[in-house]
């Protein structure tokens, strides 16, 4: 190595030792200039009234001032670490923050079903209900179900029967064929040689059971078995014929005729 290289070497190792040594010390602060303390202005006074006889003036105070400069305390001296003494920051991972708090399930309600409101059928206009109305003298077939016989039928006693005919009246079916009726046996062993039945009810075709009211219709039996439907014929008969029965058989016919004006009205369904 050469000397000239060795010389640098030298003077640079004298000017970092004496870096450090100047990086080591404190730093001074300069002291800051004394304050002057400032002389405070006589307050004025008022001008007074002049007097009549003079006098002597009087002495002013006038504040001592020091010669002396005020001093103040320093500040503390400002010291910074050097870098390498600074905290190092906490090695390793940082802690994981917490997971925010679930909130609480709420329990779901289900609002109840709705119940669909309920069907209501339009109004139907009524419609105005007809009527019949049967004539005194009208005859009503009657199908007798059951054999009558004078010497058993008792008056009062009933006997179930059937229409042979439907009764129709100004077109309007008042009781169609083969609807039930009931006949009624009104004398049968006071008339002599004969029996004596009446109509009952029968029953319409809207399912009413109408009260008839009709003549007596009266059976007597000659000596030809010919069946007669007066009272005079029964009445008029021998003595030697009283004592035997009149009996009808079933399946016989018996033509009705009212007695009265019956008005039946048609039933609202």
């Amino acid at each position: 190595m050469k000397p000239l290289h060795i010389a640098v070497i030298v003077v640079g190792a004298v000017l970092a030792a004496g870096l450090a040594v100047v990086m080591t010390q404190p730093s001074v602060m300069p002291t800051p200039a004394p304050l002057s303390t400032a002389i405070p202005a006589a307050p004025s006074t008022p001008a007074s009234a002049p007097t009549p006889s003079p006098s002597a003036p009087r002495p002013v105070n006038v504040p001592h001032r020091s010669s002396a400069p005020a001093t103040t305390a320093a500040p503390p001296p400002v010291y910074a670490p050097p870098a390498s003494h600074a905290e190092a920051p906490p090695s390793g991972r940082r802690k994981p923050f917490p997971p925010p708090a679930q909130p609480e399930p709420v329990a779901k309600v289900n609002p109840p079903p709705l119940k669909p409101a309920p069907y209501e059928a339009p109004p139907v206009p009524a419609t105005p209900r007809r009527q019949a109305t049967l004539l005194p003298g009208m005859q009503i077939a009657v199908r007798l179900s059951q054999a009558v016989s004078s010497d058993h039928a008792a008056a009062g006693e009933s006997f179930p029967a059937s229409l042979a005919e439907p009764i129709i009246v100004d077109g309007l079916v008042i009781a169609e064929k083969g609807a039930h009726a009931t006949v009624h046996a009104i004398d049968a062993q006071g008339t002599p040689r004969g029996i004596q039945l009446g109509l009952t009810n029968v029953q319409t075709a809207d399912g009413q059971r109408v009260a008839m009211e009709s003549e007596p219709w009266v059976k007597r039996e000659t000596r030809a078995g010919e069946i007669m439907g007066t009272i005079s014929d029964v009445l008029g008969g021998s003595g030697r014929d009283a004592a035997r029965p009149v009996s009808i058989s079933p399946q016989t016919v018996i033509r009705f005729r009212l007695a009265s004006k019956i008005t039946i009205t048609e039933r609202q369904l």
